[in-house]
């Protein structure tokens, strides 16, 4: 992509373009699959993530700030003031949203947040702990599958997935693949999901940059598989990824700081069950 040169907040893949959010940017950048600027939108201060809702219209997160903004026909208007620092966002259906982020607890902990909105800007309920266990730890991005109302966000060291009404549905802790035992290398990183997304088919897609591979699994968390290029594609670290509703995938390369965009037919799986 022209111009990408800096860190990447966020990546919303739709039809065949995506928007793009880049560190200490106050633009929402919208690019076509061939690597074209098409549109670059003004923002009040640097977002972290944004979703375009179902009317075409963009909903953007501002952490600093601790709000959430709208964007139509061309101008931001104030959408709702939260007590956390909201970092990504996804829509679950024409009537609400859900967010995550983190508000900052005793001893310098952090406790991660997931907020349930209105289309109109009502925050309809929060999630935060349960029977005084706190069911997010650190929440940096967010996907949902519509259809089925599943909630998968990336939590730490592992991906949690949610039912609409905020119950655990599972926890997926990554998966170790048997193939690289077996030619020598036993060497096992700590899952570390960079982000999150849904394919059409329902299966989330969670990029891992210490391993360099996308994992895939189920809306209820069960693995599938992974996807992975050859070596002499120069495949780099996955960071952010995004889907479009041709089945493109964009991913952000963190080792050459660029984005790529990827197409498959497959996902392999030597994965021990």
């Amino acid at each position: 992509m022209d111009g990408i040169q800096h860190n990447v907040y966020c990546i919303r893949a739709y039809d065949a373009h995506a928007y793009i959010i880049v560190e200490g940017r106050s633009y929402i950048y919208k690019y076509n699959r061939q690597g074209k600027l098409i549109n670059k939108i003004c923002t009040p201060n640097i977002p972290s993530g944004m979703v375009k809702l179902s009317d075409g219209s963009l909903l953007a997160t501002f952490p600093e700030e601790q709000k959430l903004l709208h964007y139509s026909y061309g101008i931001w208007h104030s959408f709702l003031d939260v007590s956390f620092s909201p970092m990504d966002l996804a829509e679950i259906d024409d009537v609400t949203v859900v967010v995550c982020g983190h508000r900052n607890g005793g001893s310098g902990q952090s406790n991660g947040i997931v907020g349930f909105l209105s289309r109109q800007g009502q925050l309809l309920k929060t999630i935060y702990q349960k029977n005084d266990h706190t069911i997010i730890q650190i929440s940096t991005a967010i996907a949902v599958n519509k259809k089925l109302g599943t909630i998968a966000i990336c939590n730490g060291d592992r991906v949690t997935i949610l039912f609409s009404n905020g119950e655990i549905c599972s926890v997926y802790k990554g998966s170790f693949p048997l193939r690289f035992v077996v030619f020598g290398d036993s060497q096992r990183h700590e899952f570390k999901p960079a982000a999150i997304c849904c394919h059409r088919n329902g299966n989330f897609l969670i990029s891992d940059y210490q391993d360099g591979y996308v994992h895939v699994i189920d809306p209820q968390g069960l693995f599938k598989g992974i996807l992975t290029c050859s070596q002499g594609t120069g495949n780099g670290l996955p960071g952010l990824i995004s889907i479009d509703d041709f089945g493109y995938l964009w991913v952000e390369d963190i080792q050459h700081k660029c984005i790529k965009t990827f197409t498959f037919s497959f996902y392999e799986n030597y994965f021990s069950r």
